[in-house]
């Protein structure tokens, strides 16, 4: 399992789909395999799932020669974030007053943090190819 340590993700789905039925099928996932909703520059989903730290998902298509492409680019919600960054304020400050050895918290606090949001990129990739019957384009 690869670690996403900056907390952001852009995968490149390739499909043999026309883009209407892409679009199409991307909006009938919504409620079953992903939230949100279905814009003009795109799709601003989640998948759905109890990790609260899956993704924010801004899913593009584009018409290219052999289907279409789907361009997501996924990150971590700025509440989780946030959550993350109080949280190390407060082991911090908790170090400070009761004793450095509180310090060891901190990295396996983020550690957890960015394995959890790792499976969230996982899990969503994989409905996401599984929803537009694709192939994911490495490198």
């Amino acid at each position: 399992m690869k670690l996403y340590v900056t907390l952001h993700e852009t995968s490149e789905l390739q499909t043999d789909l026309p883009l209407e039925e892409a679009e199409e099928r991307l909006r009938n996932a919504l409620g079953t395999y992903f939230s949100g909703e279905a814009q003009e520059d795109g799709f601003h989903l989640e998948h759905v799932d109890r990790n609260p730290f899956r993704p924010q998902i801004a899913a593009r298509l584009r018409v290219e020669d052999s289907g279409t492409l789907c361009v997501a680019e996924m990150k971590l919600h700025q509440v989780m974030l946030i959550f993350l960054c109080i949280w190390s304020l407060v082991v911090v400050a908790a170090a400070a007053w009761k004793g450095w050895l509180l310090l060891v918290m901190l990295p396996v606090f983020w550690g957890a943090g960015i394995t959890a949001f790792s499976i969230g990129v996982r899990d969503a990739r994989n409905a996401l190819l599984e929803v537009l019957d694709a192939v994911e384009i490495i490198g």
